[in-house]
């Protein structure tokens, strides 16, 4: 069943609620419904029929379906739905009284599934179930295609009726989507603003206001108004444009926004046409938290969905492997799904990123969602965003009892209002394990073409591939989620963060788990934007497994150590290899800024002394990072002055 599982849809895309697109007029209209779902099926109800807990609802699929009304038949097991969606009640007038609608199978391997549609004076399952469908089918064997049906209503004349789709006599399929449900006539002219890409901060000066618009009416679009207010009166621009019907257009205003260091702004965005049928769904608010000048680093966060189960999954461990060694500024997280890795709030959670749709799969800073092999583009993205904090650690300490203890240190480079969280997550590396649930499915060998990792190529590596055997274990894997806060405990920062002041008065604990190596862990610590689970800057830190400073690392191949240790000036750096490798020095600050670097090099066996200058450096503690054949250690550096 990993075929199907690997195409699931289990998720909402964070977006901003425009308001209800559920067009309802009264019995004068020609146009008595149209619902795109847009608005995530607000104005609908849904019942579980048949009590297993799985109902209809509203999904987003991508472009260019955007979000549909959808019910499974199968969802890591077979269903045997009886779900019912109950449309708002349609006053209905008696001319062009029609139903119209699309309707698909989410994969056309399995396609066959069977629902039938009603319309009702009563919104009950009881009345449905003693009703006469007005339509019911079988969707085609082996079907990709997106159908539109219509039905008569005339009999309902004059009537305030409920429209139902019900998915029910099936088993063992997928997924059905219901889209587009319009009753009456097709009104001539419908916009909606249906984006306005509005980011949390930004850099001083001119800021492009943009938007996308859908056309949902039945004629072309030719002049589109667009307007923004930031607080000092509406500013509008009329657009000639050839936006045809179900087209969508993405406009950019003529006039920018300047913005100013130290400000923040909320901006009203609206696109509107002339005779628009729905006139409450053309405008959108939002805001821009900050305004700053970039001056500290810039952490990319990039959590990448995947499993040993996942056939296709190599591409995405290549392809963070790659990324952790081009991009020091990079931190990668494996969230791990049915499998002996699993950490189960984090794994459900991470099912709400953007545009996520299946296996393989990776999210930067959440707010950019693809395929795992392409998660390089995402921190292409997102690497020059302004933060506006620097995220560092007071304390990430393993403690006698059996708990890791991790205070994030949060310092402000500007001012920020809100609720904002830091959250917590600890990441382990060469996590190893024995069974058949710790091989790594393989589909790579069989598709010809190179992922290489740490010099293995994934296409000549067999399937399954024992991981432990050939890369020494599983690397970046979330072995625990602070509190299961996804985005970070409430309360973790304050409502008014100053710049120029560091927040640490929060910590999280964890319980040790009995197969974690906390030689082998570190921390990663996130500043999170709660109302769109946006990170705005992260940093890591290794785990003081001493509780008092580790002077030495020892990992199976090599181990590193450093003395004096604490140090006043110079202090070295001992690498011991068992074997020819190569390897890379990286020292950060406990701010995450790089101070000391070396390029990668190839090493002989044995022992190697790299010295480095601390003394015209502030004191304090400094990480040490090295990375020998892809396999990383950190230690820590007190510089005491």
């Amino acid at each position: 069943m990993i075929g199907k599982h690997t195409k699931i849809i289990e998720m909402k895309k964070i977006l901003l609620t425009l308001g209800a697109f559920a067009l309802t007029y009264g019995v004068t209209a020609q146009t008595y419904l149209y619902d795109t779902f847009d608005d995530f099926g607000a104005g609908w109800t849904v019942t579980d029929g048949d009590g297993d807990g799985y109902k209809w609802e509203f999904l987003d699929v991508g472009d260019p379906v955007g979000v549909v009304a959808t019910s499974a038949s199968w969802i890591n097991n077979p269903l045997t739905p009886n779900n019912y969606v109950f449309s708002p009640a349609i006053t209905l007038g008696t001319t062009n009284l029609s139903l119209s609608y699309k309707v698909a199978a989410f994969n056309p391997q399995y396609s066959q599934e069977h629902y039938a549609v009603y319309v009702t004076t009563v919104n009950t399952a009881a009345a449905v179930n003693a009703a006469t469908p007005v339509f019911e089918e079988t969707l085609p064997a082996n079907s990709a295609a997106i159908l539109t049906r219509t039905v008569d209503l005339s009999a309902f004349s004059g009537q305030t009726v409920y429209v139902t789709f019900r998915h029910y006599n099936v088993t063992d399929m997928l997924r059905m989507l219901i889209d587009d449900v319009l009753v009456g006539e097709m009104p001539a002219y419908e916009v909606k603003l249906v984006d306005s890409k509005i980011p949390s901060g930004v850099t001083p000066g001119n800021f492009n206001i943009t938007g996308t618009v859908k056309n949902y009416g039945a004629q072309p679009i030719t002049t589109l108004t667009v307007s923004y207010d930031a607080g000092a009166g509406a500013v509008s621009s009329d657009l000639t444009v050839n936006i045809a019907a179900g087209a969508t257009y993405t406009f950019t205003h003529p006039t920018p926004l300047v913005t100013t260091a130290g400000e923040s702004y909320t901006l009203d965005i609206c696109a509107t046409v002339a005779n628009d049928a729905n006139t409450n769904n053309n405008c959108v608010t939002g805001g821009i938290d900050y305004v700053v000048v970039p001056s500290v680093d810039k952490y990319v966060v990039t959590e990448e969905k995947t499993g040993t189960w996942c056939q296709y999954c190599p591409y995405g461990n290549a392809a963070m492997s790659v990324l952790e060694a081009n991009e020091p500024l990079s931190i990668g997280i494996a969230v791990h799904n049915q499998d002996p890795m699993a950490v189960a709030s984090y794994d459900q959670a991470t099912e709400a990123l953007p545009d996520f749709d299946g296996y393989p799969y990776a999210a930067t800073d959440r707010m950019i969602g693809r395929h795992a092999a392409n998660m390089e583009q995402g921190f292409g993205e997102r690497e020059n965003f302004p933060a506006p904090a620097s995220i560092g650690f007071t304390l990430a300490q393993y403690n006698a009892g059996g708990t890791i203890t991790v205070t994030p240190a949060v310092e402000m480079v500007t001012n920020l209002s809100g609720d904002f969280r830091v959250a917590v997550v600890l990441v382990e590396d060469e996590v190893k394990g024995t069974g058949n649930s710790w091989l790594q499915v393989n589909a790579i060998n069989q598709v010809g073409q190179a992922i290489e990792f740490t010099g293995e190529d994934w296409a000549t590596l067999g399937n399954p591939v024992n991981v432990v055997n050939v890369f020494g274990g599983y690397d970046h894997v979330a072995r625990a989620l602070g509190n299961n806060a996804f985005n970070g405990s409430a309360g973790s920062l304050p409502a008014t963060l100053v710049s120029g002041q560091t927040y640490d008065d929060y910590s999280y604990t964890f319980n040790v788990g009995s197969t974690w190596n906390v030689y082998k862990m570190h921390a990663v610590a996130m500043l999170i934007k709660n109302s769109t689970g946006e990170i705005l800057n992260a940093g890591e830190t290794a785990i003081d497994a001493n509780g008092l400073g580790v002077n030495e690392v020892v990992a199976e191949n090599f181990s590193v150590g450093a003395y004096p240790n604490p140090t006043n000036g110079l202090a070295n750096i001992n690498i011991s290899l068992k074997d020819n490798s190569e390897v890379a020095l990286v020292v950060y600050d406990m701010v995450g800024g790089i101070v000391h670097s070396t390029a990668k090099t190839t090493l002989a066996a044995g022992e190697h002394t790299h010295v480095v200058d601390f003394s015209s450096l502030a004191g304090g503690i400094y990480i040490a990072q090295v990375t020998v054949n892809g396999t990383t250690q950190k230690i820590k550096i007190n510089v005491a002055k």
